[in-house]
């Protein structure tokens, strides 16, 4: 028994290389699909943005709604499953890295979150998000009021 219980520590010391060779791998890929996923995200909003807020506009409106969903709405994609308030709002906490949590959880992980895009994109506007209880959705508009 004491020499299966030597061989197996001696496995384990040639494998821990490769052990973390393959967790850097999964953390890059994840990395990788969630920038994808923000950049289907973000096509998905401007696809018909600009012709939204004419027509908000035409009909004396200041603002018009970016986009809404359920609180707990899962999208699947090719890349995997996320939660939508995820891809706008990041975690509510990150156990891993305390301080890394909300917005912040995309600047540590070297990726741009979905709402600092279209804030870059619509430097001039407003973006603000209303929770609506009876719905259980999150609304987020875009405005033009001074």
């Amino acid at each position: 028994m004491e020499e299966f219980k030597l061989e197996l520590i001696e496995k384990s010391m040639k494998n821990v290389n490769v052990k973390q060779e393959k967790l850097q791998q999964m953390e890059k890929d994840r990395r990788e699909n969630l920038e994808k996923v923000i950049n289907m995200m973000y096509e998905k909003l401007n696809e018909n943005l600009e012709d939204k807020m004419r027509e908000a506009s035409e009909n004396g409106y200041f603002s018009t709604t970016l986009y809404t969903f359920k609180i707990d709405e899962v999208i699947n994609t090719e890349f995997g499953e996320f939660k939508l308030i995820f891809l706008f709002k990041g975690p509510k906490t990150n156990r891993l890295n305390p301080s890394a949590s909300g917005l912040a959880y995309f600047e540590s992980k070297g990726v741009k979150s979905l709402l600092s895009r279209i804030q870059e994109k619509y430097n001039t506007f407003g973006i603000f998000n209303k929770y609506n209880k009876s719905e259980n959705t999150l609304d987020y508009f875009i405005t033009w009021k001074n």
